[in-house]
């Protein structure tokens, strides 16, 4: 079996919806320094608002009736979003990647339907 070089254990979801929430959520936003070429991360987290809670929130969560929901960490949607995480270096590699798998694709050296 043929396995990239590099190839990293990080899922990458791509959501090609917008304004799919029923809720207005509330933002908390961080700037966050991963290193050389991404030294200006944007991570949003995303929390529901007491007054707006889901009916079935907290047994759907796990939590007791009791809840202390004036902690933030309690109403957590559980959707974090990042901006600028890939370097251009990092964009570059995953696109040779892409290219290879590709390539590889072309040349039927893939089960069908796999890849």
């Amino acid at each position: 079996m043929h396995h990239l070089k590099g190839s990293v254990p990080i899922p990458v979801t791509l959501i090609n919806t917008r304004d799919c929430f029923v809720h207005d959520l509330i933002v908390k936003e961080s700037i966050l320094n991963l290193g050389e070429g991404r030294e200006n991360v944007s991570k949003r987290e995303y929390y529901f608002s007491k007054e707006s809670l889901p009916q079935n929130y907290l047994s759907v969560v796990g939590l007791p009736k009791n809840a202390d929901l004036d902690n933030m960490e309690n109403l957590r949607v559980g959707i974090t979003t990042y901006e600028n995480f890939y370097s251009h270096a990092d964009l570059r590699h995953m696109e040779s990647c892409i290219e290879e798998t590709e390539r590889c694709s072309s040349d039927n050296m893939f089960l069908p339907m796999t890849a």
